[in-house]
């Protein structure tokens, strides 16, 4: 990269960034189109070391990366003091199969084609529900380029497709939503639509189906969208900023047994299609399969350069930013490793207890601690092995560190939500419920 050399005699070492993005989306509200948008995005990012010190500088102007660089240099004079060593051309990487030149030819009309046929397939809840259907595809090209010799980049596309009902009847308000996300765009419009609309019909069926919620330490089954109030805390506890600050709770217990035997948990961002998916990450770091937690063992953290090295360890390909932020540590593709039951086995004995679909306020409350305290927006009971209806006024509180240490079961089957996670259904009996 040309920019590259701007940086040559004036600094110990640096990077610089190209990243250009589009997107095209429709979106519709109220069972009609509320409007679509096209949008680009291309520029520059740099990140210097000058004297042991960091600085850093973007811009969306080309005409203006001489300034670009001048600031960055300007910035290190009072940035923090480290040794950053950026990767060599040397490494290695996976090569995820996340281009669809499809994706590239889909046009607005397409998109709003895809979507009121989503509509259509909904149509039996337009006397009580309101609606939103999203649907968007991107395209990112990423180029990484440093003075220690590594150049490589990467293009990746996106499809995606949303759609949500929202019932309020009698000061009562019943939602169910879904998505589905590739790098892909699908073989057919059923691929993306079927699943969606089989969620939303698997949810409504109970939304006249009002029964009392249990209370106290009953089983809860966190299906795996309701999964996500576990793996908050988890993923807040392993991230690096919080490994060297030492304010994670699991800082120094690296190879420790801290759940329980049933819990795999792993990182992975080399799985063909997935949107979380990437040769390497932002900072040209290859990315590869990487235990979490095994057999309830805490095996990795999750680091970007700066703080693997605060932390004295090696980074291990975790790095994620925008043009406008400095790299921090996340996670690409979670996957939570499957048991060996059914999840109606898992079910079959449970005298009373609840399925947590989704809750509402995640991320509120001390999560660093392990914590979490969250209303249920959509849960069921369950009787005698069977759902029998769903529940509401309901609240579930736990610490991860604590209550997976004993996991009753997770079910065989597994499936992606949020586009980035691979989940089962895990059941819990340790767990306090609260309900009206």
């Amino acid at each position: 990269m040309e920019l590259l050399g701007k940086l040559q005699g004036r600094v110990d070492s640096g990077e610089v960034i190209y990243l250009e993005k589009s997107a095209r989306g429709v979106s519709f509200k109220g069972w009609k189109i509320r409007g679509s948008e096209s949008t680009q995005e291309r520029g520059y990012a740099v990140r210097v070391i000058v004297d042991g010190k960091v600085g850093t500088a973007a811009t969306t102007d080309e005409n203006a990366v001489d300034e670009m660089v001048d600031n960055a240099i300007e910035a290190a004079k009072f940035g923090e003091e480290i040794e950053l060593e950026f990767p060599s051309k040397s490494e290695q990487y996976a090569e995820p199969k996340i281009m669809d030149s499809k994706v590239e030819s889909v046009d607005i009309p397409k998109l709003a084609d895809i979507g009121n046929e989503l509509i259509s397939r909904i149509e039996q809840y337009r006397s009580d529900c309101d609606n939103d259907v999203d649907i968007s595809t991107s395209q990112v090209k990423l180029k990484i380029t440093n003075t220690n010799g590594f150049e490589n980049e990467y293009e990746k596309t996106a499809f995606s497709l949303s759609g949500s009902l929202v019932r309020v009847k009698d000061n009562d308000i019943y939602m169910a939503w879904d998505f589905y996300v590739s790098t892909h765009f699908p073989d057919s419009r059923n691929e993306a639509i079927d699943p969606i609309v089989k969620r939303l019909d698997e949810i409504m069926q109970y939304a006249n189906a009002i029964v009392p919620a249990p209370s106290g330490q009953v089983p809860i089954v966190f299906s795996p969208f309701g999964a996500a109030v576990l793996l908050l805390p988890l993923s807040v506890g392993l991230n690096g900023n919080n490994i060297y600050t030492k304010t994670s709770p699991v800082f120094d217990k690296l190879g420790q047994k801290l759940f329980d035997e049933k819990l795999t948990v792993s990182d992975d961002g080399t799985i063909d299609g997935k949107v979380s998916s990437t040769p390497f990450d932002d900072e040209g770091i290859p990315k590869k399969p990487m235990p979490l937690i095994q057999n309830g063992v805490l095996k990795n953290f999750l680091f970007d350069l700066t703080t693997a090295k605060k932390s004295g360890y090696e980074t291990n390909g975790c790095a994620s930013r925008s043009l406008f932020s400095p790299p921090s540590p996340d996670t690409s593709n979670v996957i939570i490793g499957n048991g060996e039951h059914s999840i109606d086995d898992i079910i079959a004995d449970i005298k009373e207890g609840i399925i947590v679909e989704s809750v509402l306020g995640m991320g509120q409350g001390n999560v660093l601690s392990g914590a979490f305290s969250n209303p249920v927006a959509t849960g069921f009971k369950i009787e005698n092995g069977k759902i029998v209806g769903r529940v509401k006024n309901v609240a579930i509180a736990g610490n991860i560190y604590e209550n997976m240490k004993d996991i009753a079961a997770i079910s065989s089957e597994r499936k992606w939500v949020y586009g980035a996670y691979y989940i089962p259904y895990i059941r819990m009996d340790n767990l306090s419920v609260v309900g009206k």
